[in-house]
């Protein structure tokens, strides 16, 4: 599942990039789809990662995409911060979405996301999935 993929569904066309990621510091999420591709190799996560993003670049050379979703294994302040600067590139002046937890989201981090990836809007999915209904149950 790791690599780069065109779709055009409601969200529009966009460009899907799915890297490799460390275990999650959570790691306690029993479905995640994503526990057979993740590494505890710093140099695994990061010549697989520069390989995926490449593979974007070469993309965007021949197809335009406005927006750029971003998955991991992880959540995306997780990453190594080799993969965090070469996506700078993808980001830049498109519509810019990761996944994280709440714990790392505030102000002062959404402000540096903006100012570093100057892209044209930024998109925090935050990750709350669940597989016990009973934590989507009203009371």
């Amino acid at each position: 599942m790791l690599g780069t993929f065109s779709i055009n569904d409601k969200l529009g066309k966009r460009l899907v990039v799915i890297l490799k990621g460390f275990p999650c510091s959570w790691g306690r999420c029993s479905f995640c789809p994503f526990a057979i591709e993740r590494s505890f190799n710093m140099r695994d996560v990061i010549f697989t990662n520069r390989r995926i993003i490449n593979e974007a670049l070469k993309t965007l050379e021949k197809e335009d995409h406005k927006r750029i979703a971003v998955f991991n294994g992880s959540s995306f302040h997780e990453l190594p911060y080799d993969t965090i600067e070469r996506l700078r590139e993808l980001a830049k002046r498109r519509i810019f979405e990761i996944e994280s937890r709440s714990e790392y989201i505030n102000i002062s981090s959404i402000e540096a996301l903006l100012s570093y990836y100057e892209p044209e809007k930024l998109i925090i999915r935050i990750g709350f999935e669940v597989y016990d209904e009973k934590y989507g149950r009203i009371y």
